[in-house]
C-alpha cells in the first residue's frame, strides 16, 4: 500500500531469485510490457486493488514458474487473448472485481494445472462455450454476481474434478437439463440469487458428492417429485425465498444425510409445513 501510480520497465531486472511479488493497494493504471522479463523463479504475482484498465499480451510470458497470480479490484475490462499462454504452472488465478464484460474462447486454453479460477464480481453476460475445455484440473469455480442470464449445456464438460462451483447472483433464467453431468465430484453448488423459474427432475441427477445446494432467492414455484433423489449424501439444502406453492410429498425422501433444511419465506401451508416436519424427525428444519 504505497499509492504508487507507475513502475520502471527496469525496476525487477536484477531480481533473478524473486519468488513472491506484492503490489497489490497501489494506483497503477498500467504496467509496461517487460516488466516481468527478468523474475523467471517467481512463484507468487499479486496485481490485486490496483486501477489497471488493460495489459499487455505479453506481460507474463516469462513467468513460467508462476503458481499465484491476482489481478483482482482493479478495471478490466477486456484481457488478450493469449495473456495467460506461458503459465502452465498456474494454479490459482484471480479476476474477480474488474469490469469484464466477455473473455475469449480460448484465454484459459493452456492453463491445464489451474484449481482455482475466481471470475466473481465482472460484467459478464455470457461465456463461451468452450472456455474452461482444458481446465481438466480445476477444482473451483467462481462466477458468481455476473450479469449471466444462461449457459451453453455443455460448458461444465470437462470439469471432471470440480469441488465447488458458484453461480449465485447472476440472472440466470433457466439452466439446461444436463449441465452438470459430468460434476460427478461437485461438493458445494450456489445457484441463489437467480431468475430460476423451474429446474428440469433430472438436473442434479450425477452430483452422487454433493454436500451443499443453495438455490436460495429464485423464482421456483414448484419442483419435480425426483430432483433430488440422488443426492444421497446431501448435507444442507436452501429453498428459502422462493414462491413454493406446495412440494411432491416424497420429494425429501432420498437425503438420508440431510442435517439442514431451509424453507423460510416461501408461500407453503401450515399444513404442510406440519407433513414434512413428521417425516424429518432428524433434520434442523427452517420455515
Amino acid at each position: 500500500d504505497n499509492q504508487l501510480t507507475s513502475l520502471p520497465e527496469k525496476i525487477f531486472n536484477q531480481l533473478h531469485n524473486l519468488r513472491e511479488l506484492y503490489l497489490y493497494c497501489n494506483r497503477l493504471n498500467s504496467l509496461p510490457k517487460n516488466i516481468f522479463n527478468n523474475l523467471h523463479n517467481l512463484i507468487i504475482l499479486w496485481l490485486a486493488s490496483n486501477q489497471l484498465t488493460s495489459l499487455p499480451e505479453n506481460i507474463f510470458n516469462q513467468l513460467l514458474n508462476l503458481r499465484k497470480l491476482s489481478l483482482s479490484d482493479n478495471q478490466l475490462t477486456s484481457l488478450p487473448e493469449k495473456i495467460f499462454n506461458q503459465l502452465h504452472n498456474l494454479i490459482e488465478l484471480h479476476l474477480s472485481d474488474n469490469q469484464l464484460t466477455s473473455l475469449s474462447e480460448n484465454i484459459f486454453n493452456n492453463l491445464h494445472n489451474l484449481r482455482e479460477l475466481y471470475l466473481s464480481y465482472n460484467q459478464l453476460n455470457s461465456l463461451p462455450k468452450n472456455i474452461f475445455n482444458n481446465l481438466h484440473n480445476l477444482r473451483k469455480l467462481h462466477l458468481s454476481y455476473n450479469q449471466l442470464t444462461s449457459l451453453p449445456e455443455k460448458i461444465f464438460n470437462n470439469l471432471h474434478n470440480l469441488r465447488e462451483l458458484s453461480l449465485s447472483h447472476n440472472q440466470l433464467i433457466s439452466l439446461p437439463e444436463n449441465i452438470f453431468n459430468n460434476l460427478h465430484d461437485l461438493r458445494e453448488l450456489w445457484l441463489n440469487d437467480n431468475q430460476l423459474t423451474s429446474l428440469s427432475e433430472k438436473i442434479f441427477n450425477q452430483l452422487h458428492n454433493l454436500l451443499n445446494l443453495h438455490l436460495y432467492r429464485n423464482r421456483l414455484t414448484s419442483l419435480p417429485e425426483k430432483i433430488f433423489n440422488n443426492l444421497h449424501d446431501l448435507r444442507q439444502l436452501d429453498l428459502s425465498d422462493n414462491p413454493l406453492m406446495s412440494l411432491p410429498e416424497n420429494i425429501f425422501n432420498n437425503l438420508h444425510k440431510l442435517q439442514m433444511l431451509e424453507l423460510f419465506n416461501n408461500q407453503l401451508s401450515d399444513t404442510e409445513k406440519q407433513s414434512i416436519r413428521r417425516k424429518l424427525t432428524n433434520i434442523k428444519i427452517i420455515f
